[in-house]
């Protein structure tokens, strides 16, 4: 990803990187179509060590929400650490209500502010302005949790192969 003149790749705590990196995600939420946004803060204590396993227990967790509810399929969630230890960003609750994301995640204490697309950047920006993103050397790929919807799985359709018999001539008989 592109960052400012003296950082390639962008640098988190640049206000000019973090910038156009919050507005090129923004575009990128926004050019999904998304519907029923959510401004999302879970309000964890984590540090860089915790974060990766938070990432695998929230998929998980959205995983089987997705197995157990149709509603689940089309939910997207954009976040990223913060120094002060909580996960802020924005989700896509698409069919969910927010009581209902609110409820699948009882395990962490969060909050939930509905957005519409035009605060979609701001929200953004709340997130990844240097002084509140965490630390984590270059680039955002350790602090960052994505989660894509979940496509439904399609099944290639079996191939019919028509097998031509050859008929072999009758053998002339000389006699």
């Amino acid at each position: 990803m592109r960052g400012c003149r003296r950082h390639r790749p962008s640098d988190p705590h640049c206000p000019i990187c973090a910038g156009r990196y919050a507005r090129r995600v923004a575009r990128s939420i926004v050019a999904s179509k998304p519907r029923n946004l959510a401004a999302v803060e879970f309000k964890t204590d984590l540090d860089i060590g915790e974060f990766d396993p938070f990432r695998v227990a929230v998929r998980n967790l959205i995983d089987f929400q997705r197995r157990e509810c149709r509603w689940w399929r089309d939910f997207r969630l954009w976040g990223w650490l913060s120094s002060d230890g909580h996960v802020r960003g924005v989700a896509a609750l698409d069919a969910l209500q927010p009581d209902e994301f609110v409820d699948a995640f009882l395990r962490w204490p969060m909050s939930v502010r509905r957005i519409g697309v035009e605060e979609v950047e701001a929200a953004v920006v709340a997130a990844v302005r240097p002084g509140v993103i965490a630390s984590a050397g270059r680039g955002y790929q350790q602090v960052k949790l994505v989660i894509g919807p979940k496509g439904v799985a399609r099944v290639a359709a079996p191939v019919i192969s028509v097998q031509r018999r050859v008929i072999e001539p009758m053998p002339v008989l000389v006699g």
